[in-house]
């Protein structure tokens, strides 16, 4: 079976994320548009396919809001 994946949305995982409102979550997946902007944010609660793992911390606290989709 070959998996349906949009190759404009892109899934990274980090360490941790500082959301919009300073809460932290620990570790998380983020997904991507194509032009880059954050989408949403989750938890990383298991291994996911398709999630490419950076590490680190990715600040999201100057953002105003993630877009919803």
């Amino acid at each position: 079976m070959i998996a349906n994946v949009n190759p404009s949305v892109m899934q990274r995982a980090y360490n941790t994320v500082i959301l919009p409102s300073g809460r932290r979550l620990s570790p998380a997946v983020c997904t991507f548009d194509g032009q880059g902007r954050v989408t949403s944010v989750e938890p990383l609660t298991k291994e996911l396919p398709f999630v490419e793992w950076i590490g680190g911390t990715l600040d999201l606290s100057a953002q105003t809001a993630l877009e919803t989709t």
